[in-house]
């Protein structure tokens, strides 16, 4: 898969860039507070009209799912993850 931010390059990103960039070490500490916040942008997000009630509960159900996975020690990441978020 390609990087999000890698569109306008040409060339595959080395794997040094990755490295460098790879924080996923150091962010997996912080999935609870990053869940925490996604769901409440979500319901942000229905308070300014941009989503329903149900997409934000389905949004918010797959993320109670992701937390429910890094607490049981199930979660895996891909190998091309670089961040928690």
């Amino acid at each position: 898969m390609s990087k999000l931010w890698g569109g306008r390059f040409a060339k595959q990103t080395d794997s040094l860039v990755h490295q460098f960039n790879a924080s996923i070490g150091f962010d997996a500490r912080l999935y609870g507070e990053d869940i925490t916040g996604s769901i409440a942008w979500a319901r942000g997000l229905v308070g300014a009209g941009i989503l329903t009630t149900d997409e934000a509960e389905t949004i918010i159900a797959g993320l109670e799912q992701v937390r429910s996975e890094f607490a049981a020690g199930s979660f895996v990441f891909a190998p091309d993850d670089e961040d928690v978020h």
